[in-house]
């Protein structure tokens, strides 16, 4: 198997690609990472993703629908999509965050073709005792 990861910063492909052990996934052609957006795949065959796992980046796909498009296309039957989010992160500006409700974009995993979507219950973190608290933790938007 590998894993194909999309990082648009620059500056973040380089952090990426200072660390010794991704260094030596990318050798051993485990991992690929690749610039530019995912709204557009061409180095990913159709029906050949079995997981896309989105951590905080579900608020700045803008046209969602596109992406989503996109997404489904490379997925397999039955393939997965996770959108993970802090919750408290989308109270920023608006001209950034533009998705930022989660029924919103449930309806528009379920428009595009998405059999299953749905928001998942916050995740709850060790609060260093004998109880959990929610944290602001994230949230996975599953598709099937």
């Amino acid at each position: 198997s590998s894993v194909t990861a999309i990082e648009p910063s620059p500056l973040f492909q380089e952090i990426l690609g200072d660390d010794a052990e991704i260094a030596a996934a990318v050798a051993a052609g485990v991992l690929r990472i690749k610039g530019g957006i995912a709204l557009s795949m061409p180095y990913v065959a159709t029906s050949s993703v079995d997981v896309i796992f989105a951590m905080n980046v579900v608020y700045f796909l803008t046209p969602l629908a596109e992406y989503l498009e996109e997404m489904l296309r490379v997925l397999k039957p039955g393939g997965l999509v996770i959108f993970g989010y802090k919750a408290g992160v989308v109270n920023g500006n608006k001209n950034h965050f533009v998705n930022t409700d989660t029924a919103q974009i449930v309806g528009a995993m379920t428009a595009a073709g998405f059999a299953g979507a749905r928001q998942e219950a916050d995740r709850l973190e060790d609060a260093g005792s004998n109880s959990y608290t929610p944290n602001t933790a994230p949230r996975a938007l599953r598709a099937y």
